[in-house]
């Protein structure tokens, strides 16, 4: 018998990706991890992109809305660059650009904070699965 459960490790190697996509999702502290990362992506890295991780589709308007609102503040950046290097000292004129700067820090501001909100309901409900999860009982 003990040379039929050598046989086994094969079986057992092609459905370990399918026990452990389970184990992940299963409402375990590694989904609750998980769910803590998607939250610290949507707010260090850029936000909508832990969104889209942790699974919610509202990731992808949250990123659109954030990288319109980047390039919108680059825009004013670059323009106020140039002129301070044009006239070789600090423009006290914010120049015609800066609504649409602003406009950009509003916009990337609004998508954090809507990240930020996703990114917190992710994670209460990772907490919520794991404290409903049958594998916790007595």
């Amino acid at each position: 018998m003990p040379r039929g459960r050598e046989a086994d490790p094969p079986r057992g190697r092609e459905a370990a990706p399918q026990d452990e996509r389970r184990r992940i999702h299963s409402g375990d502290a590694e989904d609750e991890a998980r769910a803590w990362a998607c939250l610290l992506t949507n707010l260090l890295v850029l936000p909508g992109l832990g969104s889209i991780i942790g699974g919610r589709r509202s990731g992808w308007p949250q990123a659109a809305v954030a990288l319109v609102g980047f390039v919108l503040t680059t825009v004013w950046l670059v323009w106020f660059l140039a002129a301070w290097l044009r006239g070789g000292e600090f423009p006290l004129d914010p120049g015609p650009y800066l609504p649409v700067g602003g406009l950009g820090v509003l916009l990337f501001a609004v998508s954090w904070v809507w990240s930020l909100l996703t990114g917190l309901l992710i994670v209460r409900d990772a907490r919520g699965r794991r404290v409903d999860s049958p594998s916790r009982g007595a």
